[in-house]
């Protein structure tokens, strides 16, 4: 996510959930934060649910799909461990408690 993210009131109420909670410490579930982000992607082991970038003003078309090929997915895991091994962990203020 970027760090400048603006999250609705539901995103903050389940940021500060305690089984977001436990699942953040006991490393079920992780974050990361960049300053800026140039690909949103949502994938798992089977598939890639969605691929979206920015459009020319900067905001991001989520016009998505939903792929199984071997390539497509080795192609995003790709992109996606770029933008992960480049991001914080640190939790943006915006997320917590407002």
């Amino acid at each position: 996510m970027p760090k400048d993210f603006n999250p609705s009131k539901s995103v903050r109420e389940l940021v500060n959930n305690s089984i977001f909670e436990k699942a953040t410490r006991t490393k079920k579930l992780e974050s990361r934060f960049l300053d800026k982000t140039g690909a949103f992607i949502c994938l798992s082991e089977k598939e890639v649910a969605a691929i979206a970038f920015p459009n020319l003003e900067g905001k991001f078309d989520y016009i998505g799909f939903k792929a199984e090929n071997e390539s497509v997915k080795e192609w995003s895991k790709a992109l996606y461990t770029y933008y992960w091994n480049k991001a914080t962990s640190q939790i943006p203020d915006q997320l917590i408690n407002h």
